[in-house]
This record gives structure tokens, C-alpha cells and sequence, in this order.
């Protein structure tokens, strides 16, 4: 594997994730975007937006890229909601998506 490992990183959680190679993150911990409540001086920060609306648009965009980014936790979302919603149901489903590891 390439690139840190064990290592915090700090800055824009989408510029940062951008520099990192493709499935090799585990976790990523972030301040949420709350709306008109943080200022962190950055450019292009979500939570600055004139009116509710514009920060609804910009949360969406992350989901959004979260879904493009993992396709299978959406199949595993939905296999889900089929099946039943139980931690249960979803720990199987997301085992069979995610399966062989490093797919």
C-alpha cells in the first residue's frame, strides 16, 4: 500500500481524500457542516451558504460522492431495505458486497 498509513491528516476533507489512492482509507473523521454556526476560514467551506438551501445543495453534493465513491454501501441500502432493517440484515449484506476483500 502507498501513501500514509496510521497518519492524521488535516485540511479540506475533499481536497485531502482526493490525494489518496483509491480504496485506502478506513476511516475519516470530520466536524460536520453546520449551517451559519462555524467559520473555519477555509475557502469553499460547506456551512456558509447565504440560506438553508445552498447548504442542503452542498451536503447532498458530499452524500452524493460518498454513494459514487462506495457503490456498494447504495446495494447494500437497498438489499437492506428488502430484506428488513435490522443491524443484522445489514452486517450480512454489507459482508456479501464487500466480498472478496479488496474488490
Amino acid at each position: 500500500m502507498s501513501g500514509p498509513r496510521n497518519t492524521v491528516l488535516v485540511g479540506d476533507v475533499r481536497e485531502r481524500l482526493a490525494e489518496l489512492p483509491a480504496a485506502s482509507v478506513d476511516c475519516v473523521i470530520t466536524s460536520p457542516p453546520y449551517f451559519q454556526l462555524r467559520d473555519y476560514g477555509a475557502r469553499g467551506q460547506i456551512g456558509l451558504e447565504a440560506n438553508v438551501g445552498g447548504w442542503v445543495d452542498a451536503a447532498t453534493e458530499q452524500i452524493i460522492n460518498l454513494f459514487i465513491a462506495m457503490p456498494g454501501l447504495v446495494v447494500a441500502l437497498m438489499i437492506t431495505s428488502v430484506a428488513g432493517a435490522s443491524l443484522l440484515n445489514l452486517v450480512l449484506v454489507l459482508g456479501a458486497v464487500s466480498w472478496p476483500p479488496g474488490s
